[in-house]
């Protein structure tokens, strides 16, 4: 299929069709639809079928390591260290504290979405949240790419 699509499907009651199982590799490709059907019936089934949105790639890129007195800096990265966050396994390189804080900025800067402070449209800077040995982020969003399936 050329064409990358979103199905979200509405099942009411429990069925007995074990054949149909809709299948999503990428949680962030999902977008919700809000279903407004009240004629909804046992073993029936909603299929919307909608284009999915433009997806760009972003690459995180440590910016700068901050350090407090008597302690060093981070010691997972060195300035300049780029993670292409469309791929699951450079994702996972990045430590937790610091991804659940771009997580948020992350999913705006993937979908086209701005962040209205960032000077740069294509570009914000994220910190971990670690208080004694601060990494800062550059987020950058690349160009459209299609997210396998």
């Amino acid at each position: 299929m050329s064409d990358r699509y979103i199905v979200k499907w509405y099942h009411q009651h429990h069925s007995n069709k074990k054949d149909f199982k809709p299948h999503f590799t990428h949680i962030l490709q999902m977008q919700y639809i809000a279903l407004e059907h009240s004629s909804l019936t046992k073993n029936t089934y909603d299929i919307l079928v909608k284009p999915m949105p433009k997806v760009y790639r972003i690459i995180a890129k440590v910016h700068e390591l901050r350090e407090d007195a008597g302690n060093g800096p981070c010691k997972l990265y060195t300035v300049g260290d780029e993670f292409d966050l469309s791929k699951s396994e450079e994702r996972a390189k990045i430590c937790r504290w610091a991804f659940n804080s771009m997580f948020p900025f992350l999913s705006v800067m993937e979908f086209d979405g701005t962040l209205p402070w960032e000077p740069d449209s294509d570009k914000a800077y994220i910190s971990c949240p670690d208080p004694h040995n601060v990494v800062v982020f550059e987020l950058r969003r690349e160009g459209e790419f299609q997210p396998e399936d």
